[in-house]
């Protein structure tokens, strides 16, 4: 029923501002402006444009160096660039509008690629729906499963995209409460903030927004902790949304390549042909999975992701994706079959993978040169990031400076500033990543390795150089 719901939402919003103003208030442009103008920006784009602006000047100095966005340097593999180069070349028929839940081959190349990569864990090629990018799966998701009002729980330090999708969506958004293991215990957060609602006579859970790696922590989840998280939220009736972008992109523990697809109640696997499961049940009150092409695959721009949706919510998913975009992009769903399938493609992705993980490395030897505790980094199991408390840091640098009668940065956003103008290294700040106001935001800063090894390590270098002086 909740997909039924949800089709009435634009008319119930509609309505809300008839009732409520009348025909005049038809007029009132900035009453249906409100939600719009309430979101906040995604304060790493604004870095990038402050780099862009000095990489502009030409002046001659040092180039920028980019710590900042989470973009792979390599690009599309070139299985993938082939493959669209073939289809460019070939009918142009072949690059028209594909099915709304994209092309059934690159489909099915996902559902063997969850057999192949999670022991035979099945799930229904007519489940999955190919979307422009993981952005819009969860803009999908989002207005599939919640209505206006809903509250939502998010991860107290957690991709801002969440919180500013749900706030656009009309949702409350609820950051997390409790538990024992930083940026890994969702679960027992989930169960905390449920309890904590009700105790205060507040509106229960409707969903919550949890992703494995964690952008900005690189916090990755066990299979324990995993299965523990998808039955906790069906326990509660609460919808989990699994953001799995970074899924492929794991460091030293392979256990913690996991996804809520293992426990959302496929059928076991009996068959090597993925066919046979085209119309397999998955269980109601199941996870939405959202899942991307764009970080262990390396195709930020080409905008090609999936969905994979419960069997309540898969019609829903259809109608709004046939309503907001009609497609992914054809070009790019070609292309993401070639990156997914190619044998090639895997060792080229692999190998950047493995550059990755030698680049976190020596952020992690960086971060504790320059007297970041251990103690003060969050997990970085996965993704490519590491997500750090600098305040320590930060007073004992500005400490040996007032010895020297100069002032130093205190908090992250001043260090950020100060880091890209003096060294020409941007980064990004913990207030993007924290609740707006949150005191950990301005203690806090994320590193992103994702790009060129080399340029990781002179990037570093320029850090540690100035932190010394």
């Amino acid at each position: 029923h909740a997909h039924i719901r949800r089709t009435s939402v634009c008319d119930q919003g509609s309505r809300e501002v008839l009732d409520g103003a009348g025909m005049a208030g038809m007029g009132d442009a900035q009453s249906k402006l409100g939600r719009a103008a309430s979101v906040l920006s995604f304060k790493v784009m604004d870095v990038l444009e402050a780099a862009r602006a000095i990489e502009a000047l030409h002046d001659g100095g040092l180039r920028v160096l980019h710590l900042e966005v989470g973009e792979p340097s390599g690009g599309a593999p070139q299985a993938a660039l082939a493959a669209a180069r073939t289809a460019l070349d070939g009918p142009s028929a072949a690059l028209g509008y594909t099915p709304a839940r994209g092309l059934p081959e690159l489909r099915r190349a996902l559902t063997a690629h969850y057999v192949e990569r999670y022991g035979g864990c099945v799930v229904p090629w007519a489940r999955i729906h190919v979307t422009t990018g993981s952005s819009a799966g969860l803009v999908l998701a989002c207005a599939a499963a919640f209505e206006i009002g809903d509250a939502v729980g998010v991860a107290r330090t957690t991709y801002p995209c969440y919180r500013n999708t749900l706030t656009a969506l009309g949702c409350e958004t609820v950051p997390l409460v409790g538990g024992l293991h930083p940026f890994k215990d969702g679960a027992a957060e989930l169960r905390a903030t449920a309890a904590a609602r009700a105790e205060a006579g507040l509106r229960p859970l409707a969903g919550v927004i949890l992703a494995t790696p964690a952008n900005p922590t690189g916090a990755a989840f066990t299979a324990e902790q995993m299965a523990d998280l998808v039955a906790t939220a069906r326990e509660l009736g609460v919808r989990l949304i699994s953001d799995e972008t970074y899924q492929g992109l794991t460091y030293g523990d392979r256990s913690l390549d996991v996804s809520a697809v293992q426990y959302g109640g496929a059928p076991p696997a009996s068959s090597a042909d993925a066919e046979a499961f085209a119309t397999g049940e998955w269980l109601p009150g199941g996870p939405i999975v959202v899942g991307s092409f764009s970080k262990y695959h390396s195709m930020t721009g080409w905008r090609v992701g999936w969905l994979v949706a419960p069997p309540e919510l898969d019609g829903a998913v259809e109608r709004l994706q046939q309503n907001l975009s009609i497609c992914a992009p054809s070009l790019s769903q070609i292309a993401a079959l070639a990156a997914l399938t190619s044998a090639e493609a895997s060792v080229e992705l692999d190998a950047r993978a493995d550059a990755y993980s030698r680049s976190r490395a020596k952020v992690l030897a960086t971060l504790k040169r320059i007297g970041v505790d251990e103690s003060q980094v969050a997990p970085a199991d996965g993704a490519f990031y590491v997500y750090a408390d600098l305040s320590d840091a930060l007073r004992a640098r500005a400490a040996r400076r007032s010895v020297q009668g100069e002032t130093a940065p205190l908090d992250t956003e001043t260090l950020c500033k100060a880091l890209l103008t003096q060294t020409r290294v941007a980064l990004t700040p913990g207030t993007d990543f924290e609740a707006p106001g949150a005191p950990e935001g301005l203690r806090r800063l994320r590193v992103s390795y994702a790009g060129p090894e080399a340029d990781v390590a002179e990037a570093l270098d320029r850090i540690e150089k100035w932190w010394m002086l």
